[in-house]
């Protein structure tokens, strides 16, 4: 699940840099004004993994809804340090995509200052992310992993991603 919701973010990061370099006379009004985190995460070369694993887990309606979110979103280079990619994700069992994305995924809008004024993430999956400022920037340390941010604060009309370059393992 974690992988999933880290897909959707960190495609949702690189659309969205997409988009706001993207000549403004090719924008539309709601495009401008209303990109979900699926929206922009599907829109990013860089996020095809995520964006298959979040489909694999069934978690599209519930990242497309109006609720609010924070994802860390894992790039495709996160997935492939663990020997997966878009042709291979679906091998991954169901509820063990939906718990990994899942452990991605905070309820809120948290953007990167909110982050680091966190001691603790509760997430999705009910685990702990734990928001460190290092030499290198904000990392977020989890129960088996630890990742660094390395896009922040993509707004999204039901939430922010944070781009991250390691998939977080509960």
């Amino acid at each position: 699940m974690i992988r999933k919701v880290m897909m959707l973010a960190g495609i949702a990061a690189v659309a969205a840099t997409a988009f706001l370099l993207a000549p403004a006379e090719s924008r539309t009004a709601e495009a401008v004004k209303d990109p979900t985190i699926i929206d922009i995460a599907a829109g990013n070369p860089n996020f095809t993994t995520l964006v298959v694993a979040v489909q694999e887990a069934g978690l599209v309606e519930t990242l497309d809804a109006n609720r609010q979110f924070t994802v860390f979103a894992p790039t495709n280079d996160a997935f492939a340090d663990i020997g997966l990619n878009a042709g291979n994700i679906g091998t991954v069992p169901g509820e063990v995509l939906k718990g990994i994305l899942l452990y991605h995924v905070a309820p809120g809008n948290r953007e990167a200052s909110d982050v680091l004024d966190s001691d603790k993430i509760r997430t999705m999956s009910r685990g702990f992310l734990y928001p460190v400022l290092t030499n290198s920037g904000l990392t977020i340390e989890a129960a088996n992993s630890t990742a660094h941010v390395v896009a922040a604060d993509i707004d999204a009309s039901n939430g922010v991603i944070h781009v991250i370059d390691t998939v977080l393992l509960p």
